[in-house]
């Protein structure tokens, strides 16, 4: 009763609450981080991508780089922050689905590399941090 209540007085007042499913949220992060990459120059080249080797949040180009992007969403917390959640099964999948794209792509002899992009949301569902890691992920053993 009282969460409905608190609901309903965020709508009013305007707050976008958080998505409370995670799917829903990780495509809300992926809109913003896409956005961002493109203010900073990036050339999205597709979204979600799944192969064989693997899916991939984001596949873009940063000058003459292809850019393997995988975006993590979550609540601000400082204990436990999305990009820890990007684990070592996780980073070959990504260091793989790099190095098909390049082949895939035509681009062999350009430089690839894996960035990550944090997504922190704050409970009133509209503002958020947003952190960038270029070349987050590298030869994992």
């Amino acid at each position: 009763m009282v969460g409905n209540v608190l609901a309903r007085l965020r709508v009013w007042l305007g707050f976008s609450p958080l998505p409370s499913d995670r799917r829903s949220l990780g495509r809300r992060g992926e809109d913003v981080a896409a956005r961002f990459l493109e203010q900073q120059g990036f050339r999205i080249l597709d979204r979600n991508l799944r192969t064989r080797q693997g899916e991939a949040d984001l596949v873009c180009l940063d000058g003459e780089t292809l850019v393997i992007v995988e975006v993590k969403s979550g609540q601000d917390d400082p204990d436990h922050p999305p990009q820890v959640h990007v684990g070592r099964e996780k980073q070959r999948t990504l260091l793989a689905l790099a190095e098909a794209e390049q082949k895939r792509r035509g681009m062999l002899g350009r430089s690839v590399r894996v960035d990550v992009v944090e997504i922190l949301w704050r409970q009133d569902g509209r503002s958020h941090a947003l952190r960038h890691y270029p070349g987050a992920v590298s030869n994992v053993h």
